[in-house]
């Protein structure tokens, strides 16, 4: 895992939250969330159209309030080079057509925690937009089709936790 001693700044916290799904153990993110050892592993991960990249295919905005100009942070929290065995179980969703952050974002995540054997649900949706949440009327983004990441989400968790509702 590469490092910075360069500080994460807090301006963008759903990207910071994200990178410590796979990052929890690296000293800058322990700072910056004030935690230490294992106590911020997480169980499983859920992600929603998640900015992984500060490369190519970033979410400038994202990546700018979070890393600044450090190149060296930025290599750091592109998260398709940070995947490693080992890591929790993922669930990834994503629209094909978001115009904030790009599908291949989720793809990249995907194409590493296979690599490295880390279980992983994938689900593409072909139309909509970023931001989407639930999905229903209640957030004013209502797509009957899109909203079944919610169910396929929570069947995935009962499966990987073993409960049952």
């Amino acid at each position: 895992m590469q490092s910075s001693s360069a500080p994460i700044r807090r301006k963008s916290p759903s990207a910071a939250f994200r990178r410590a799904a796979i990052l929890w153990d690296a000293e800058p993110v322990q700072t910056a969330l004030g935690i230490h050892g294992t106590e911020a592993r997480p169980d499983a991960v859920v992600l929603g159209y998640p900015v992984i990249t500060a490369g190519e295919y970033r979410h400038d905005g994202s990546i700018v309030n979070l890393c600044g100009d450090d190149a060296d942070l930025r290599a750091t929290m592109s998260l398709e080079n940070q995947v490693r065995d080992g890591l929790p179980p993922f669930f990834v969703w994503h629209t094909v057509e978001d115009p904030a952050v790009p599908v291949q974002n989720s793809l990249m995540l995907a194409g590493a925690l296979t690599a490295h054997k880390v279980p992983l649900e994938l689900h593409l949706f072909a139309h909509d937009g970023h931001g989407t949440s639930t999905c229903t009327r209640e957030v004013n983004t209502p797509n009957k089709h899109n909203s079944a990441w919610v169910a396929l989400c929570t069947d995935w968790l009962a499966e990987t936790f073993d409960f049952h509702l």
